[in-house]
């Protein structure tokens, strides 16, 4: 009874991390498969002439045209030949796939797939207009210096206080439903300190770790010390 209690209660504040953090949708980049079998890297079975995404539901979403470039030779070195790709979506071919061949022959025969920016929701990976935060999957993250280690030090803070707060409901539960009985008291208790301990070392170390960084270690432009 216990232990399914507490399983139950501990998926129940898993899945509330999980749904306070979810991020904005994004779509992955779409790109073409191998030019050889048509396959995608990823292992997802796109099928040929369709395109690789970060899944089955998306393959068919982008039509960009064409989904092949040529090499051609110029005497010297190889470069993109006929544009083939359909840049009027955004796809086009990878200069540095012709560049890196050095034979005229190799060259002529070097058919590689158009490359694809990102498409959809995620070719906005700021948050805001100011660009200052980026998509992920604990939702926006400040990326300007000190902000990045206070929003950091904000989600551990807040993810440990989390855990020890359901310990603590818990610990009470146990104690209600002991009926008298002094073992399940004293188990209850013993959580019940366990989680009382967690938050006073949390709350200790955010002290330590300003004291450290702006005493000892002189680091106010990281964030410490806000």
């Amino acid at each position: 009874m216990k232990k399914n209690f507490k399983k139950v209660l501990l998926g129940i504040g898993i899945m509330s991390l999980f749904i306070a953090f979810s991020p904005p949708p994004s779509l992955a980049g779409c790109f073409p498969g191998n030019p050889s079998t048509g396959a995608c890297d990823s292992g997802l079975d796109c099928g040929t002439g369709t395109w690789c995404c970060d899944s089955l539901s998306e393959c068919s979403l982008p039509i960009p045209g064409n989904q092949q470039f040529t090499c051609r030779w110029d005497g010297t070195s190889c470069t993109v030949g006929a544009q083939n790709c359909d840049s009027s979506t955004g796809y086009s071919p990878v200069p540095s796939v012709c560049s890196s061949v050095t034979s005229s022959a190799v060259c002529n025969s070097t058919v590689s797939g158009c490359q694809a920016s990102l498409v959809g929701p995620s070719a906005d990976i700021w948050c805001d207009s100011s660009k200052t935060q980026i998509k992920t999957a604990l939702g926006c993250l400040n990326v300007t210096g000190k902000e990045t280690v206070n929003q950091i030090l904000r989600w551990a803070v807040g993810i440990g206080g989390g855990i020890a707060f359901l310990l603590i409901v818990y610990s009470g539960i146990q104690m209600v439903m002991a009926s008298g009985d002094p073992k399940r008291i004293k188990a209850s208790q013993e959580l019940l300190t366990a989680a009382l301990s967690g938050l006073a070392l949390i709350a200790l170390s955010v002290v330590l770790l300003n004291l450290i960084g702006v005493t000892v270690l002189s680091l106010q432009g990281l964030g410490f010390n806000q």
